[in-house]
């Protein structure tokens, strides 16, 4: 079988990008016009070269007086950077004229914005507030971020359930959020929240997401010599969490020590698994114990009473400052005296493995959801998570739910339900944020004539990575080395009219009961696997509404191998 990673075709699409000439874009906004619009169809916007002012006389120099057209040398200092700041890893970005118009340099000329730029390959995500974006590239490939924001620019993205008066204004932003550079740029994976604790609030009152570009470059490695290098980590008693594998029994020779290994522990033994994965070591002092258990046993003992499990996990990735930035953990330490440094490095999606695997070991926390038979729809949605359905009952399993100004008689069989429920609300919401279903969908054939029914789900919002990919786009699952993808979801065709709309006609946005519900093909290709790469399109899932444009949302996590 030949396997290609997504993350591999954005890297060779990328190197063979730089190779050549690059291809380049140009828009050019006269001052009299408002707003500069930069957009890609495919890829994102990265911007090469800006200029406010005037380098000819012609542009932009129709109707105007020769002295407004004379002096072909102006140029506001500063454009290009003020561009890539706000549009750099961005799929549209526009900006207004007027903000580059002061101080004016050069009063009488008429001047223009003008900006080239290219559509350049890359991974990019969206991550509503309150929840984390997880970026991730193959093994022995470094995250290269090329723009990050938050804030909100448009109307439609991660509005749902939010009052209007949080999504109106769009002329918020944090550009290039400096803290998604800070913590993943130049390593294999990372996490990050988007939040007002992390990027601070640039809008008190709107409702705002986190909007990442990036792609993944082969790590050139580094060497580093054992006499340079003193130990700044641990001591002479230091022992390692995990069994180095050596041909030694006792100890880690000097020709093991640059590839040096250690075995993954059992799954879900989250007490030595947190602080090893396979190709690591990390070390337990015999006084104080692990580092990562003395962290995680203080935040238990700090909010275990006021946090959830998942929350408190979290809080060792993102606001523990002795981790340093989130997502990629990097301590430097010793086996033996006279042995080279070795990194530690524990990745995102080992501690969201974990996280669920702690999460599924104890009593998992359900939501229950009941629309009574009158009602239209039945709406689940999780604000952090995805839905993973666990029972569901149409029909009437007491005398009590849903039976107000009902007569006896309509309330009294109390063993009425219809067949497959569940099965059609796991096919149609496991794996997704929202899911909008109608009861009417459920009664036919009537399980029980005469009787008032009522539809009653179970669910439990799970841990998980979630993924949207647009029509004609590669969508690609990965987890770090060792794991292996387990899909929860995946659902191809349209839900709402806010998720792939740009520069989309009404036409193709207006249906919204379109649904491959649990593509199975996502299933085939991706499920028991470390990674994979499947185009959302027609080709590959059929066309379950013809001339709607479509996406493909997937949700899955990383198990251990």
């Amino acid at each position: 079988m030949v396997h290609v990673t997504c993350t591999t075709v954005l890297l060779a699409a990328t190197c063979l990008l730089l190779s050549q000439d690059v291809v380049t874009e140009t828009v050019t906004t006269c001052e009299v016009e408002t707003i500069h619009s930069l957009s890609c169809d495919i890829g994102v916007i990265r911007v090469y070269e800006a200029l406010y002012g005037r380098a000819d006389s012609v542009t932009c120099g129709d109707g105007r007086p020769p002295g407004q057209l004379a002096d072909t040398t102006c140029s506001q200092d500063g454009t290009v950077d003020v561009l890539k700041r706000r549009c750099d890893g961005r799929i549209v970005c526009d900006v207004r004229v007027s903000d580059f118009g002061s101080p004016d340099p050069c009063t009488g000329t008429y001047k223009y914005l003008q900006t080239k730029y290219t559509c350049l390959p890359a991974i990019h995500q969206v991550t509503c507030e309150h929840s984390f974006a997880s970026l991730q590239c193959d093994e022995g490939n470094l995250i290269f971020v090329i723009g990050a924001h938050y804030g909100r620019h448009d109307r439609t993205t991660c509005i749902s359930q939010r009052p209007e008066s949080q999504i109106q204004n769009i002329d918020c932003s944090r550009q290039q959020a400096s803290k998604v550079f800070e913590s993943c740029d130049g390593k294999n994976g990372c996490v990050i929240k988007a939040g007002n604790s992390v990027f601070g609030d640039p809008c008190y009152g709107t409702f705002k997401y986190l909007e990442v570009a990036y792609i993944c470059e082969k790590d050139t490695g580094f060497e580093v010599s054992p006499d340079e290098v003193e130990p700044s980590v641990g001591g002479a008693d230091d022992q390692t969490d995990a069994i180095p594998m050596s041909s030694s029994s006792d100890s880690l020779s000097t020709s093991d020590e640059p590839d040096a290994r250690a075995t993954l522990p059992t799954p879900c033994d989250i007490l030595v698994s947190y602080s090893t994965f396979p190709g690591y070591v990390s070390w337990r002092d015999t006084q104080s114990g692990s580092w990562y258990v003395e962290t995680l046993d203080r935040i238990l003992e700090e909010n275990a009473s006021t946090d959830d499990l998942v929350t408190m996990l979290m809080m060792l990735i993102m606001g523990d400052p002795s981790f340093g930035s989130g997502g990629s953990f990097i301590l430097t330490g010793h086996l033996q005296p006279g042995l080279t440094k070795t990194m530690v490095h524990v990745t995102c999606t080992t501690v969201l493995l974990a996280a669920t695997c702690l999460l599924l070991s104890q009593d998992v926390v359900t939501e229950t959801v009941t629309t009574c038979e009158v009602e239209t729809i039945h709406s689940l949605s999780c604000d952090i998570g995805v839905i993973r359905v666990y029972e569901a009952l149409y029909g009437r399993a007491d005398s009590v739910t849903c039976g107000d100004g009902r007569p006896p008689g309509q309330l009294a069989d109390t063993t009425c339900s219809q067949d497959g429920t569940v099965d059609v609300l796991k096919r149609r919401c496991d794996g997704r944020i929202v899911c909008d279903v109608r009861v009417s969908d459920f009664g036919s054939p009537d399980p029980c004539t005469g009787t008032y029914k009522y539809l009653q789900t179970k669910y439990t919002c799970l841990p998980a990575i979630h993924q949207v990919t647009c029509e004609h786009s590669f969508a690609s699952l990965q987890c770090d080395e060792g794991n292996l993808i387990f899909v929860i979801g995946a659902h191809y065709g349209r839900h709402d009219r806010t998720t792939c709309i740009s520069q989309r006609p009404e036409s193709q946005i207006q249906n919204i009961d379109c649904s491959r519900q649990q593509a199975s093909k996502v299933f085939e290709s991706c499920d028991g696997k470390n990674g994979c790469v499947i185009k959302a399109s027609n080709s590959v899932f059929g066309d379950p509404c013809y001339g709607t444009f479509k996406y493909l949302e997937v949700a899955y996590i990383c198990k251990c191998g």
